[in-house]
């Protein structure tokens, strides 16, 4: 999350966003929403990695939610993006969660739906 002050051009206060990342770095494929953040107040941020082809998304994409609800969906061919697995299935099961000072997640290995 950029803080509601930062150098960016143009600025992007509250701006909560994911990416995914080629291994030899650059610029990665990502999506994103802005909203107003207030103190005490939390939210769930969510999001999805697909790399399997569909007739929609031929190249994959990445998706955001928050609480719950879609917020954007990008092409991970927006950065020409392949994901690639480093971390073997067995070392974080389906539904673990991952614990740490500042935030807590949980990795699935199916887009859940409604």
């Amino acid at each position: 999350m950029y803080s509601y002050s930062n150098k960016e051009h143009p600025p992007r206060p509250n701006r909560v966003s994911a990416y995914v990342f080629n291994l030899a770095g650059g610029e990665g494929s990502g999506s994103y929403f802005q909203d107003d953040v207030h103190v005490g107040e939390w939210i769930m941020a969510t999001f999805v990695v697909e790399d399997r082809a569909t007739t929609s998304w031929p190249d994959g994409y990445i998706a955001i939610y928050e609480d719950g609800a879609l917020r954007g969906m990008v092409s991970l061919e927006q950065f020409h993006v392949v994901p690639v697995r480093l971390v073997h299935p067995s070392v974080l099961q389906r539904g673990t969660c991952i614990r740490t000072s500042r935030e807590q997640s949980a990795r699935w290995r199916y887009t859940m739906r409604p």
